[in-house]
This record gives structure tokens, C-alpha cells and sequence, in this order.
């Protein structure tokens, strides 16, 4: 028996936490409170996500975070997943990104007219660019497009999504630079169900430093003549 060393793949969640606090609680703010709960997910990454085994349970990060001060109220978390790809620049090259499990819609709209991709900038043909997908309906395929930042297309078809599998394939894909200060293009999709979990060789982590935590007080648990007029909801 030999045993050979393989280089894990990495799935990078991506979160927007929303939650609500009551400050007659405790003596907090909302910054403050956002930056208690990014060490909450800090922990969590540490203690479940760094093991080939560790699935990211959406529930159970939200009750961490409800957990993370006596003030929070509340939250809702909405999940993405991203993959990073090192470009060959200059050079056609095919990616295969992995995600394997079913996409959703990224802005929550239905059927053709949702948007299952998005990408970081990179310079194509000496213009800023980035990759969108878009329904063909003559083949019912969803494609990918180079577009430029006012989503004029430049390239018609550079690949696929496969929204039930989670793969994603582009094809001669060739672009010239990446902004400085980076080193990838990164494609964020949102998954089907707000809990992932890995497969073999696959370890998720979640963009704890780029996560955004926003947070507001609870008219509702404050109380007063108007709490139900000024209340508002978030989406999942």
C-alpha cells in the first residue's frame, strides 16, 4: 500500500448575517455586536469547518449567533459559495469548478430569469470584464459570458452551469490580467440548501474576514407606540 498525498480543494462560504438586538439588554452597539459575532464565526470555522468531515449546518450557525450576546434578538443568515481560480493568463484554459451540490437562483427570482453566477473583474481584450451566466432558451442551457462592468457582452459563450450538480465549466477561458493585490478570479454561486457539506478530498471555510454583519435594534422587543409601524424583515 502507497499512500499518496493529495492537495484538498477548498469551497469558500460566503455569509450576509442580518440580525436584530435589544440594547436594554446590555450595553452594546451595533458594530460592537458585529464584530462579537465575526469571532463567533471565526470559532466555528475552527472547530468544525478545518476537518474533511466538516459540514457547514446553517442552523447551527445561527444559533451560535443568537448565542453570541444576551442582546441578539435574532438573525438571518444568507449563504453563497465561492471558488477561486489561479488563471494561466494569456493562455486558453478550460476550469471545472465543483460545488457539488444544487444551485439556486443568486437573486431569488424564479425559472430563466434568475442569475446563478457572479465573478470578480479581470481584464479581457484590454477592457474590465467578468463572467455571467445567461439562459439561452434555443438550446435550454444556461451558459456563461465574458461581460464588461455595464454587462455589455463581450464573449457570447465561454462555458456552462449545471445547476443540479453544481459544476460549472469554462471553456477556453483566456484572461490577459487580475487587479493587482490579487492572485485569483473568484465565481460565487448560491447553493440550493443553506447547508453544505464537503466530499471527499473537499474542505469548506468560511470568508470570515470579508463576511458582511449588519445588525439593527429590535423596535418589537424595545417596545413603545410605534415598534410594530417601525419594524422591518429581511429576505433569506
Amino acid at each position: 500500500i502507497t499512500p499518496v498525498l493529495v492537495d484538498p480543494e477548498y469551497t469558500y462560504i460566503d455569509l450576509e448575517v442580518f440580525f436584530k438586538f435589544n440594547p436594554n439588554k446590555a450595553t452594546v452597539t451595533a458594530s460592537g455586536l458585529a464584530n462579537s459575532i465575526r469571532s463567533t464565526l471565526i470559532a466555528y470555522n475552527d472547530a468544525t469547518l478545518k476537518s474533511f468531515n466538516g459540514v457547514y449546518r446553517d442552523s447551527n450557525v445561527g444559533q451560535k449567533i443568537d448565542a453570541t450576546n444576551v442582546a441578539i434578538v435574532s438573525n438571518i443568515t444568507r449563504v453563497k459559495m465561492t471558488k477561486k481560480i489561479t488563471p494561466t493568463l494569456g493562455v486558453d484554459t478550460k476550469y471545472e469548478l465543483k460545488f457539488n451540490q444544487a444551485l439556486t437562483d443568486l437573486d431569488a427570482t424564479t425559472g430563466s430569469l434568475g442569475s446563478y453566477l457572479e465573478s470578480t473583474t479581470f481584464t479581457f481584450n484590454s477592457i474590465d470584464c467578468k463572467l455571467k451566466d445567461y439562459y439561452d432558451a434555443s438550446s435550454d442551457t444556461r451558459i456563461i459570458q465574458i461581460v464588461d462592468t455595464n454587462n455589455l457582452v463581450q464573449v457570447a459563450n465561454v462555458g456552462d452551469v449545471n445547476e443540479e450538480s453544481g459544476i460549472i465549466t469554462i471553456d477556453s477561458f483566456n484572461p490577459t490580467a487580475i487587479p493587482t493585490g490579487t492572485t485569483t478570479i473568484d465565481v460565487t454561486v448560491k447553493p440550493a440548501s443553506s447547508d453544505v457539506s464537503p466530499t471527499r478530498n473537499e474542505l469548506l471555510t468560511i470568508q470570515t474576514s470579508t463576511a458582511k454583519i449588519t445588525g439593527e435594534v429590535d423596535t418589537m422587543a424595545t417596545g413603545g407606540t410605534t415598534a410594530g409601524i417601525d419594524y422591518t424583515t429581511v429576505s433569506n
